[in-house]
C-alpha cells in the first residue's frame, strides 16, 4: 500500500512539475537586412491576459486559468493530478475506515488492552496521518496550479525568446574563384 501511495504521490508531483516547466511555444527569427539590420519576425504574437481573471478561473475550476493564457495543454495534466490525488485519498481513508471498524468491534468485544488491538489502533492512527497528508498534497497542488495560472497571464505578453535564426546575405568564393551569392544561416540555441 505505501508503494501505490509513493507512486500516486511522484506521479502527481511529476504532472504538476511538467505543467509549471515548459519553453516558450512561439519560434522567432530574424532577417537581417542589407543594411545589416535585424528584424524580428515572431509566428505567434502573444496576447496580455488578465492575471486576476487567469487566477479566478483557477480557483473556480483547476485547469479553466491555464485553458484562458492559451496554454490548454496543461489543463489534463492537473486534471489528471487531481485524479490521482483524489483517489489516493479515497483509497487510505478507505483503508482508514475498515481499521477503525476492526478497532471499534475488538473494542466492543473486550480486548481492549491486547497487544493484537494496540498494533490495530497504531495502524488506524497511520492511516489516518497518511490520508490527511493527501489533503496536504492536494492543496500545494491547488496553489500551485493557482500561481501557474497567474505567473502565466502576468507574463503573457512578455517574449524573452532570443533569435533562434538569423539570415545573412553574403558571398562564397567558388572552387574557380568566382564569387556566387549565398546566405549564412546562422542557429543559437
Amino acid at each position: 500500500m505505501n508503494r501505490c501511495r509513493l507512486a500516486g504521490l511522484i506521479v502527481a508531483v511529476s504532472l504538476l512539475a511538467a505543467a509549471t516547466v515548459r519553453a516558450q511555444t512561439t519560434d522567432s527569427v530574424a532577417v537581417v537586412t542589407p543594411s545589416g539590420v535585424a528584424i524580428p519576425v515572431v509566428s505567434a504574437p502573444n496576447r496580455a491576459r488578465s492575471p486576476r481573471v487567469a487566477m479566478i478561473r483557477s480557483a473556480v475550476l483547476p485547469g479553466w486559468g491555464q485553458v484562458y493564457n492559451g496554454k490548454a495543454w496543461k489543463a489534463p495534466i492537473i486534471g489528471a493530478a487531481a485524479v490521482g490525488l483524489t483517489l489516493g485519498w479515497l483509497s487510505d481513508n478507505r483503508a482508514f475506515r475498515a481499521t477503525r471498524r476492526q478497532v471499534i468491534d475488538s473494542l466492543a468485544a473486550g480486548r481492549g488492552s491486547t497487544p493484537a488491538v494496540s498494533q490495530l489502533i497504531l495502524r488506524r492512527d497511520s492511516q489516518l496521518d497518511s490520508r490527511d497528508n493527501w489533503v496536504w498534497y492536494g492543496a500545494l497542488a491547488y496553489a500551485i496550479q493557482l500561481a501557474d495560472a497567474y505567473v502565466d497571464a502576468q507574463l503573457s505578453d512578455f517574449d524573452a525568446t532570443p533569435p533562434v535564426a538569423t539570415v545573412r546575405p553574403t558571398t562564397l568564393l567558388t572552387p574557380d574563384g568566382r564569387l556566387a551569392p549565398a546566405l549564412t544561416l546562422s542557429l543559437r540555441w
